[in-house]
């Protein structure tokens, strides 16, 4: 528990995303933001509003090229899912960050939706079903409904 096992030759994209992300920060004539790795392959980055466009295209198409175990190169399409939030001023950063991650949860969910804007009734969404996550072992031992399995 708490361990993450991945094949060597997959560490590599990985570390390819995160040089990515690094090279768009560097790459700018005025600093485009802040990023960082929160763990595993979830990254932050605080970008500025007008570089936002060129980050997003930027990131779209991440393709790099890797060995696989026996020494054949493959190409790994990397799909980065975005969840972004609008900083507005006085918001937090727990707020940013909160916003931030309802919106990449949504993301995750889409089908063909990479970037997701954070909307406040995400957040009524998110409250509602973390409800109902939290009521449901009682709904069971209470008898309300039975779980069958095919």
């Amino acid at each position: 528990m708490g361990h993450v096992f991945l094949p060597f030759f997959l560490l590599k994209p990985l570390l390819d995303l995160g040089s990515r992300l690094v090279r768009f920060a560097n790459a700018q004539p005025i600093p485009a933001g802040a990023l960082c790795r929160l763990g595993g392959d979830n990254f932050l980055a605080v970008i500025k509003n007008e570089k936002l466009s060129q980050f997003l295209e930027y990131m779209t198409e991440l393709k790099v090229e890797v060995a696989d175990a026996d020494g054949n190169m493959i190409v790994v399409e990397i799909s980065a899912r975005m969840g972004i939030y609008a900083v507005q001023p006085g918001d937090s950063m727990g707020t940013a960050l909160s916003g931030s991650s309802i919106a990449l949860n949504m993301a995750r969910k889409a089908n063909n939706d990479y970037h997701v804007w954070y909307q406040p009734q995400m957040f009524e969404r998110s409250a509602h079903d973390k409800e109902v996550i939290a009521l449901f072992p009682k709904a069971l031992r209470a008898g309300e409904f039975h779980v069958y399995y095919q």
